[in-house]
């Protein structure tokens, strides 16, 4: 998730309505009809009368933000060590900086009819109808760069799109730019009376995207795409919050080419690429005597989201708002480079936090992934099938300061009961800039199975009681107890009793779904039908979320080898990364540390690929 200064769009638009209104209503006097005089001298006014008015709508949402991360490894990444004991260090930026900037502008004008009756008393008289059409355009930019010295990362700019090869003599390796522009239509229509709002928007909207990265010295990566979208939003507004839901499909198709820039035949179809002139390309590819040209990937991806979400604020000065809900993703990528063909159904469980004041900005999301993955050869052979699932925590925090970093790494250990995995000293600093504290955890397939069978046999009662086992050890433990009793909304400690009623009341709650799902998951499996498998993953997966105790109890049914990888980053302290594996005794793990180089876990490089995309990098 970048880090984003977002702006709700319809809050603006909602404000900027009412303060429109309100000088409207200081200028004209209230709209009554001026009484008749009847036959029998009575005064009447026509209460049922409608008045209908066209004005202009619109809005404007912008957003920008930027991630500086020191990249030089911590001093103790290539040492086995625990680290609950260690310190953070900084200091030494010798291995450079990784600079990403995101930009994003969107904005819509159009009419919008309303009517009311001002005549009728009471609260029907300040009831009102509306129904709305915006056409609407946007554009949105993020960069990610190498830079050297921290200086250099400190004032680096944001790049646009090399419209020429030689503009990418100057680029460091895997340094790219994503540029999007999109464009739409918003329909809306709705009820209220002043400070309540209820309406529904249906947006239709197409994006056109350009992916640039330099993959080595010579060669340059090109991703062309076109995306459709349509999304229904559903919500209340009252002034400063807003409650809805959101339902929303994309279907996008891609494709990408590998070119050396610095062969003229891979000159010439990079400059007509880039503007957009894909015919070319294809000519150049026909001639079989070239090699300065490879088309790489054919991409079909489809998305579909159902998100509830809640927002709470004032523009430009502080907001804060969550989101939860179920994402489904199938993707069809055809690989040219090695003739084969790769299927992936997702299945995800999300939720985010966000909270803004002023500039400063912090994101925190967790979700759970249940993934089908399918290799075909060239003739539509199946060669492999694979299952697989990741729970992922991220936070991210632009203008970060010691105590936020510790407070989100206790609340981290509040989620998950990893105190002795996940504690770190950090030395107090006021002003940090960027960080980002990432969780993950993956399962291959092996500890899939385990304890999808293992809850499948179980009863609800017998997955509670294990889990309030576990919250019982953790009572047990002083430094524990205070981690996993202290809530992340009032930062209070619980009493004991208190906690372990709280952890017991969450296991019985979620038990039953959590074996409802395993069971549902283990029909799909077995019939093969993957899509329907890999949401109730999903839904198996939510039960990780729910607390450390259920987190803790589902680790230990997936036994031996599911990987735990922690990373702390910022733009000042070392990169800090330490990978731990679960092992057959529940709560027992063994530590490994892989510096900066990539995590594997399987030996199937095409399945380390669907768990990178899974994980959004």
């Amino acid at each position: 998730m970048r880090l984003k200064n977002k702006l709700s769009l319809l809050l603006i638009s909602a404000l900027c309505t009412m303060s429109l209104n309100l000088a409207h209503a200081q200028e004209v006097p209230p709209d009554v009809d001026t009484p008749v005089d009847t036959p029998d001298d009575t005064p009447t006014v026509d209460k049922d009368k409608v008045k209908k008015k066209l004005r202009a709508d619109f809005f404007l949402d912008f957003d920008w933000g930027e991630e500086v991360i020191n990249l030089t490894p911590h001093p103790k990444n290539s040492e086995f060590f625990e680290s609950a004991s260690d310190t953070l260090v900084m200091g030494d930026y010798s291995k450079g900086f990784r600079v990403v900037k995101y930009s994003e502008v969107s904005a819509g004008l159009g009419g919008k009819l309303t009517w009311n009756w001002p005549n009728k008393t009471g609260l029907a008289g300040k009831f009102w109808l509306y129904v709305g059409l915006m056409p609407m355009a946007g554009k949105t930019a993020v960069t990610n760069q190498f830079q050297p010295t921290f200086e250099k990362a400190i004032n680096a700019k944001s790049r646009k799109i090399p419209m020429e090869a030689s503009d990418l003599n100057s680029w460091a390796q895997n340094d790219s730019v994503n540029y999007s522009t999109t464009g739409g239509l918003i329909f809306s229509v709705g009820a209220g009376v002043p400070g309540i709002n209820v309406g529904t928007d249906f947006i239709v909207q197409g994006t056109f995207s350009t992916y640039v990265e330099k993959t080595s010295a010579d060669e340059v990566y090109v991703m062309i795409s076109n995306t459709d979208a349509k999304s229904l939003v559903m919500q209340v507004d009252a002034t400063v919050a807003q409650v809805g839901v959101t339902k929303y499909k994309e279907i996008e198709q891609g494709m990408s080419y590998m070119i050396k820039f610095k062969d003229p035949v891979g000159q010439k179809a990079y400059h007509d690429l880039i503007r957009g002139n894909v015919a070319a390309i294809q000519m150049l590819l026909a001639d079989p005597n070239q090699t300065a040209i490879q088309k790489w990937e054919k991409l079909n991806r489809m998305q579909m989201r159902k998100l509830a979400h809640f927002n709470f604020g004032i523009p430009f000065i502080m907001s804060w708002g969550w989101t939860a809900g179920k994402i489904y993703e199938f993707s069809d990528t055809r690989a040219y480079y090695d003739n084969t063909r790769a299927e992936v159904d997702y299945g995800v469980y999300v939720k985010e936090k966000r909270k803004k004041i002023f500039r400063s900005m912090a994101v925190k999301t967790e979700s759970f992934y249940g993934s089908v993955y399918r290799l075909y050869s060239y003739d539509n052979d199946l060669i492999t099938k694979y299952i697989f699932g990741q729970y992922v925590f991220n936070a991210d925090d632009n203008k970060t300061k010691t105590k936020d970093m510790n407070k989100t790494i206790n609340n981290l250990i509040e989620k998950t009961g990893l105190s002795q995995q996940l504690a770190l000293n950090i030395p107090k600093y006021k002003k940090l800039k960027f960080s980002r504290i990432n969780l993950e955890v993956n399962f291959d397939e092996d500890q899939t199975l385990r304890f999808m069978e293992a809850a499948a046999r179980m009863t609800p009662e017998m997955i509670a009681a294990r889990a309030n086992q576990i919250a019982n050890n953790f009572i047990m433990s002083e430094s524990t107890s205070l981690a996993l009793c202290t809530p992340e909304e009032t930062e209070v400690p619980m009493s004991t009793d208190a906690c372990l009623a709280k952890y017991m009341a969450e296991n019985t709650e979620v038990s039953s779904s959590l074996v409802k799902a395993a069971r549902v998951m283990k029909t799909h499996f077995a019939a093969g039908r993957d899509k329907e498998f890999s949401m109730a993953y999903a839904e198996f997966g939510r039960a990780m979320l729910k607390n450390a105790t259920m987190f803790q109890a589902i680790l230990g049914m997936a036994g031996s080898g599911a990987e735990i990888v922690y990373n702390v980053q910022n733009t000042y302290f070392q990169n800090f990364r330490v990978i731990y594996l679960t092992t057959d005794q529940a709560g027992v793990y063994i530590r490994k540390i892989k510096g900066q180089k990539d995590t594997f876990i399987f030996a199937d490089k095409y399945l380390n690929d669907a768990v990178n995309v899974a994980s959004g990098f």
